[in-house]
């Protein structure tokens, strides 16, 4: 493309050439700094950002995550290694590639993606896009007939002070997936996930499980 349509005015002429070979001056930065405004989505729905690298993700996510007005949990993953050194490095390496973090911040409202299949012949796939609803253990999900439209507002409101009940149990996000293909929007518990890494020879260097103890 070497001809600019529909831009008439100079300062924005100036601007878009500089961005065109990566060499954007002050005024052309402090024009686009200006222009920078918050996008308002029709019905609230929010478009996917894309990212060609993990750490751009894990900064987007996090914006995002600051944005909602609502306490966090946070999950602390637990790693065991072989007892090597150079086996600590290799599932380090292994593990940032798997992405399965090793703490991972949630809030009610906050916007989370599969990044796994949960269970065979589950609705529950892997980049299946859903939203925090609240919090529960496993016994008062069970005991809500794991449906969420069983829980009062004030159990789906309140966010626990830690990631554990007062009688040791894990609390876990609920999380409401919308509709995709042939699956229709389901409420889920996501509970506990165990990450195995392996060496070239297949054998086991590290394993990263994500209860939030």
């Amino acid at each position: 493309m070497t001809r600019i349509f529909r831009q008439k005015e100079e300062k924005f002429l100036k601007m878009l050439a500089e961005v065109r070979v990566a060499a954007v001056g002050p005024e052309s930065a402090q024009l686009l700094r200006d222009l920078e405004r918050p996008v308002k989505w029709p019905d609230g729905v929010v478009p996917v950002e894309l990212y060609t690298h993990v750490d751009l993700v894990l900064a987007a996510n996090q914006r995002k995550l600051d944005s909602i007005l609502a306490p966090q949990v946070t999950y602390k993953a637990e790693d065991t290694y072989v007892a090597t050194p150079l086996s600590r490095k290799v599932a380090l390496r292994l593990f940032d590639k798997m992405h399965p973090l090793a703490s991972l911040s949630l809030k009610i409202g906050a916007k989370v993606v599969l990044i796994r299949n949960l269970h065979r012949d589950s609705p529950l796939v892997k980049g299946r896009f859903g939203y925090v609803r609240g919090f529960a253990t496993n016994r008062l999900w069970q005991l809500r007939d794991c449906k969420v439209d069983e829980f009062t507002v004030e159990e789906l409101s309140s966010v626990p002070p830690s990631t554990m009940d007062d009688y040791g149990e894990t609390i876990y996000p609920i999380v409401e997936f919308e509709p995709i293909g042939d699956f229709d929007a389901v409420c889920a518990l996501v509970e506990a996930q165990d990450w195995i890494v392996e060496d070239y020879k297949k054998r086991m260097v590290g394993e990263r499980h994500q209860d939030g103890r």
